[in-house]
């Protein structure tokens, strides 16, 4: 199904709020580990923010399981920020707050930039990692699943990483 139009961020905020399902594969010709993940993903609105931006804290858990067979519970954060008209920005979820104690501000102040999302065409600017670049699509497959596509190229990587997200009911 090719992409449908997201006219604003205000669409896709509204469009990734909720739980997931998360199957993530992941493959590389050099560098990086080959495998799968399976878990959970939650986009969660941010809501006590003093200046009223529109801020969604991203959360993906589950199982890796490497191609040597080598499995380990992962988590990971990020912080998506949907005030501005023309794109998305995200960014690294570093605040080492326990789940408690973590307010909007806190998050905010240890968030570190990560990409921004292009609306309406869903495009991500490139990320680079040391060396080597990362490239990123979001695609909308069905009313209720996306992916996420990112390559790797560079001089310690090759690899392409593939996210699909189908929300729960």
């Amino acid at each position: 199904m090719a992409t449908p139009f997201m006219a604003s961020p205000t669409a896709l905020f509204k469009f990734l709020l909720g739980e997931w399902r998360l199957s993530k594969t992941l493959e590389y010709k050099r560098g990086g580990i080959t495998g799968s993940f399976e878990g959970n993903a939650e986009f969660v609105p941010l809501a006590d923010m003093p200046d009223n931006r529109c801020l969604v804290s991203f959360t993906e858990s589950g199982c890796f399981i490497a191609a040597d067979e080598r499995s380990f519970e992962t988590r990971n954060r990020l912080l998506y920020d949907f005030s501005d008209p023309t794109s998305v920005q995200v960014f690294f979820d570093e605040c080492a707050l326990p789940d408690g104690q973590r307010t909007a501000q806190a998050v905010l102040d240890g968030a570190r930039y990560f990409h921004s999302i292009t609306i309406p065409s869903l495009g991500m600017n490139e990320h680079p990692c040391g060396p080597d670049v990362y490239r990123g699509k979001i695609e909308l497959l069905a009313p209720d699943e996306f992916e996420i596509v990112w390559r790797v190229s560079g001089p310690r990587k090759d690899g392409k990483i593939v996210s699909v997200f189908r929300k729960y009911p």
